[in-house]
């Protein structure tokens, strides 16, 4: 497999060339533009690719593969939205496609809507009951809900099915990992690993896990990876955390920081942040919650005495007092939770209108709904 998978990728070029020839016989060939699309796809062309399946779409909207194949780019290009306009597009046309149900629950998970990614999720089994990809999604859907024993039920059924799918061995190790469970982590690292040995997260993984006393192939390996041109940021950040903490172990701490200040480097280039919009984002929140809001607002809540919570700082011990609560027989500790941020993400639209002086300023029934469901969704975590 692995074989042949380097000579498709080898030939993508010749690929792409050969759909073009074919487009030039007949630039209205849905299919063609389809597949060049899709070569596109595969040699990280998401511009191209995205061009291309819109232009396959624009000859013929029937067709739910390209629907899906746009999705997936979109997805991949970041742009959220429309991946999910493009999924429901693909069911719009067949509502059976499984392809398309598990993609649209990957998207839900994503943004956050963890209850509606897994009933997409069930409804792809449903069709495909060997759906391998939908058993590990759900897995990881499942994980993000703090269902750690659930997740790790799922991801055992995608390897049932597929035993070489590395990504699922991988993410088996991560939940093991976060349980305690460091031998059985550590074997699942290393399936992943003989599975695809450039897999860089997983050597990530491994290395944090591991206490390195000698130099060993496994940052020799790291290091033979890191020095291939061709990888991507995220890949090099991966490894460069994996090195920094292997060279820490073995004492080699000029060398381990150096790694550790590349990959904190890497890892800063991901994304982007401006100090200002979270200035006035933070004014925005003093502004909005003040005394008089809270106090028109005293009574609007939902009167329930069932959660606790537990505020700190970040690295505070918050872990460690919840840990302590927890050992009551009355408490149940659920860990960090989404929940509270989908249902404050459902306001931002009534805040928006308040902005725009439009809608009515008394959330008195909003809030006690909001409550009222957030007690709804986190008694699912515990009887």
């Amino acid at each position: 497999k692995s074989y042949n998978r380097t000579i498709r990728e080898l030939y993508l070029d010749d690929a792409i060339e050969s759909f073009k020839k074919a487009l030039l016989f007949n630039p209205n060939h849905a299919l063609a533009c389809n597949n060049l699309g899709y070569a596109q796809k595969k040699a990280g062309r998401l511009t191209d690719a995205i061009r291309n399946f819109k232009k396959a779409l624009s000859i013929n909207p029937n067709l739910p593969q390209v629907h899906n194949n746009l999705g997936v780019a979109l997805k991949t290009a970041g742009y959220i939205n429309e991946a999910l306009e493009s999924y429901r597009a693909a069911l719009s046309v067949k509502p059976d496609s499984a392809e398309a149900l598990n993609n649209l629950g990957n998207v839900l998970k994503e943004t956050g809507n963890l209850d509606d990614a897994i009933t997409y999720f069930r409804k792809a089994l449903s069709i495909k009951k060997d759906y391998a990809d939908a058993y590990n999604n759900w897995g990881n859907a499942l994980e993000e809900k703090g269902l750690p024993d659930e997740a790790i039920a799922n991801y055992r059924q995608a390897l049932a099915i597929r035993p070489d799918f590395a990504v699922a061995h991988n993410n088996l190790g991560v939940v093991l990992k976060n349980k305690g469970q460091i031998d059985e982590a550590i074997t699942c690292f290393r399936n992943a690993l003989a599975i695809n040995p450039n897999h860089t997260e997983v050597h990530r993984h491994l290395s944090m896990l591991k206490k390195h006393t000698v130099y060993n192939d496994d940052i020799s390996s790291m290091e033979t990876l890191n020095s291939d041109k061709n990888l991507s940021v995220e890949q090099k950040m991966h490894l460069g955390f994996g090195l920094g903490k292997a060279f820490e172990d073995l004492k080699l701490y000029k060398k381990s920081i150096e790694y550790t200040i590349q990959a904190n480097q890497l890892k800063r280039s991901l994304y982007e942040y401006s100090i200002s919009e979270d200035k006035n984002h933070y004014d925005k929140i003093k502004k909005t919650f003040n005394i008089e809001f809270f106090s028109r607002h005293e009574n609007s809540g939902f009167p329930d005495e069932t959660p606790i919570f537990i505020l700190g700082m970040p690295r505070s011990g918050s872990t460690l007092v919840e840990q302590i609560l927890a050992s009551h027989p009355l408490v149940f500790g659920a860990g960090e939770l989404v929940d509270l941020s989908i249902i404050a993400a459902s306001f931002s639209l009534l805040w928006q209108k308040k902005e725009r002086g439009k809608g009515d300023h008394d959330y008195a029934d909003k809030f006690r709904n909001a409550g009222r469901e957030y007690i709804n969704r986190i008694r699912v975590y515990s009887t």
